[in-house]
């Protein structure tokens, strides 16, 4: 009886490797379907379970939270790489532009044409303040007057000479003069004392100062023809500015003439002064 018993149980167990090949993935033998056990090992369904989950690739939930936060950590660091390199770009671009201002043709590579516009442009405003001051001196005292209609328009027109020059002042990067305020109160002196000694003297006072701007702005245009082989937009801009600004002048001189302005006592000697002062402030205005 005892033979026959361990026989069948060595026959059993034969059946039982045969049937059910190792599984390197569950690391247990698997039932080929040639010979089922109806007494399933737990264990074995388990590893059947778990190489089933390894197939369809699931990831715990606290393991897929960890990969979510690391690629969020990765699209966030790509992120600030971009807003750097976007940065960077901005900065380029104002760089960029900086070197186009300072290499245009209007500043060219040639420092003494630069130079010799930053001071037109300076001195041109200056004059152009301390014009507008004496008119607006004259008008204080000709109110109400047949004058006041007269100077009011040549005011008017170098206020839009004024509004010229400032804004090529900005534009084009140059520094005013600091002699500014103090020709805005010299101006104003000037104008108002003309007027009270009377309508003569006062307009001796624009031909003469009139006479040296036209003079200084005949003399700026033919300074910008030397520069004809590097002319620009802008060049051609302030030799239009400055050729009508001349004419205008030339007018409010014209002006003045008809008016009895070479009826003023002592003229020329008073017009002379006058003519020294504004070629001083013309000399003093291009340089400090």
């Amino acid at each position: 009886m005892l033979p026959f018993v361990l026989n069948r149980s060595l026959s059993h167990s034969k059946l039982s490797v045969k049937s059910q090949p190792f599984n390197l993935l569950s690391g247990r033998r698997k039932n080929s379907g040639t010979i089922q056990n109806k007494n399933k090992d737990p264990s074995f369904e388990r590893g059947n379970q778990h190489k089933t989950s390894l197939n369809n690739e699931s990831i715990p939930p606290q393991i897929k939270i960890e990969h979510k936060e690391e690629r969020e950590i990765q699209i966030d660091g790509k992120g600030e790489r971009e807003g750097e390199k976007k940065g960077e770009k901005t900065f380029e671009k104002k760089q960029k532009l900086n070197q186009f201002l300072n290499d245009s043709s209007l500043f060219s590579n040639d420092p003494q044409k630069k130079a010799i516009i930053d001071r037109m442009i300076r001195v041109n405003h200056a004059g152009e303040l301390g014009a507008q001051t004496i008119y607006e001196g004259q008008m204080r005292v000709f109110k109400g007057t047949p004058l006041e209609s007269t100077i009011q328009e040549m005011s008017d027109q170098e206020k839009k000479h004024l509004q010229w020059f400032e804004d090529l002042l900005s534009e084009r990067r140059v520094r005013p003069t600091v002699l500014n305020p103090i020709w805005g109160v010299v101006g104003h002196a000037i104008g108002a004392g003309s007027a009270l000694l009377g309508k003569e003297p006062a307009m001796a006072l624009t031909v003469a100062v009139e006479e040296v701007i036209s003079e200084h702005y005949k003399e700026q245009l033919r300074e910008l023809d030397k520069f004809e082989y590097s002319i620009s937009e802008e060049d051609i801009q302030l030799k239009k500015f400055v050729q009508e600004a001349h004419d205008d002048e030339m007018e409010h001189r014209d002006i003045g003439l008809h008016h009895g302005a070479e009826q003023t006592p002592l003229y020329s000697a008073f017009t002379g002064a006058i003519k020294a002062g504004t070629r001083a402030a013309i000399w003093l205005s291009s340089r400090v």
